[in-house]
Order: structure tokens, then sequence, then C-alpha cells
């Protein structure tokens, strides 16, 4: 199954960026093009924020400012890290993301108790 056009020989196959979703039936774990997508998501994430704070070209903002200006109430701040992290937690204990952890449940365990 092709998922784009190929021009030439080079680069061409099947591992394109594509959005499989579910488990691969041989390995019950998550695709590994999804992984891939969560990881470009991710690096487009830090290249945003990592603008967001003054460099040495004078571009962003003072984190004096940016602390200045925010300050939420704690109890709010930890109950949503709460939340994330158990979600976090949850996901990767539900959606095998390497190949054959669906079979090992002491690895499964040892990895939802440390997210």
């Amino acid at each position: 199954m092709y998922y784009h056009i190929p021009i030439g020989t080079l680069f061409t196959g099947t591992a394109t960026l594509t959005l499989f979703g579910g488990y691969h039936p041989q390995t019950q774990s998550l695709w590994l093009i999804d992984m891939v997508y969560h990881h470009l998501a991710i690096a487009f994430i830090f290249l945003i924020v990592g603008h967001m704070y003054r460099t040495n070209f004078g571009i962003g903002h003072n984190m004096k400012d940016l602390l200045d200006a925010h300050i939420p109430p704690g109890s709010l701040v930890l109950a949503s890290l709460e939340v994330i992290t158990y979600l976090v937690a949850q996901h990767m204990y539900s959606l095998p993301a390497y190949a054959f952890i669906a079979q090992d449940f002491t690895t499964q365990a040892a990895l939802y108790t440390h997210h």
C-alpha cells in the first residue's frame, strides 16, 4: 500500500507519514508512524515555546515580565498537573508503545508506576 506518489526509486516505499491509529496486528503496540507523529508534534511545540524567552538576539520576552504577568492559584495548578499525570500514565498503560510489551505485565506495571 503506497500512501504517496513515488517520483523515481529514491525514498519510495510504505514508510511515509500516515496516521494509521490503533494497534499493529503483529506486535500489539502502537504503529511506529504514530509515534513519529507524536515526536514531530512535540518538536514543533518546543520550537514555538523556545522563542518565548529572550535570546541573545533580543527576540522573545523577558522571564521576569512573564512571571509578573501570570500568577495562577497554586491549588489549580497542582490539580491540573495531577490530572495530566494520571492521563499520561493511563494512556501509556492502555496503549503500549513498545513492541510486545502487552504480554510483559511486570514491565507494564513498572512503567505505569514510574509515569
